[in-house]
Formats: structure tokens, C-alpha cells, sequence
């Protein structure tokens, strides 16, 4: 398990391993290629919204000029489930 800061919730996010595992196998043009620009999309992330089809998630996406073909904002559908009481987007 990973542990990543998220200052937008004020605490640090899990990467758990079966969560890295799904990505390697269900994406694996992401990981391990993208591992910093993932770090960084949790970090600083360009937009934060909820995610229609799973409401108590939210997709954290970061534009990086250069990386063609690869939209790191779907990688956090499963990764970020919270109780998001209290926070409003």
C-alpha cells in the first residue's frame, strides 16, 4: 500500500495494492510509466468533481502537455471513495 498526500482533503489517500494491481492490468499504459504524474495529480490536481456513476467518489484529473493518449483523471474512479460528507463540489 501506498500512502499519497491529498492537501485538497487535508489528509493522505491510499493507494491499496489490489487498487495498483487493477490499474496494471486494466491500464497498463499507466503504471509504472505514469507512477509521478499520478503522485502529482493527487497533489495539485487542475479539477476535482464528482463522478456521476459513483457518487460517493471523486475523480481528481492534472493536464500534463506532453502525455498524448493517457487521461490520468479516470485513473481515481476507484481510488478515491470517501464519505464525502461536508465536502462540496
Amino acid at each position: 500500500m501506498t500512502t499519497l498526500p491529498c492537501p485538497y482533503l487535508n489528509t493522505e489517500v491510499e493507494l491499496t495494492d489490489e487498487r495498483e494491481q487493477h490499474i496494471r492490468d486494466k491500464h497498463p499504459e499507466l503504471l509504472p510509466a505514469y507512477r509521478t504524474q499520478l503522485i502529482q495529480t493527487v497533489a495539485d490536481p487542475d479539477e476535482i468533481r464528482r463522478d456521476s456513476r459513483f457518487p460517493n467518489s471523486l475523480l481528481f484529473s492534472h493536464w500534463f502537455p506532453g502525455v498524448k493518449g493517457v487521461n490520468l483523471s479516470l485513473l481515481w474512479l476507484s481510488l478515491i471513495q470517501l464519505p464525502l460528507n461536508g465536502i462540496g463540489l
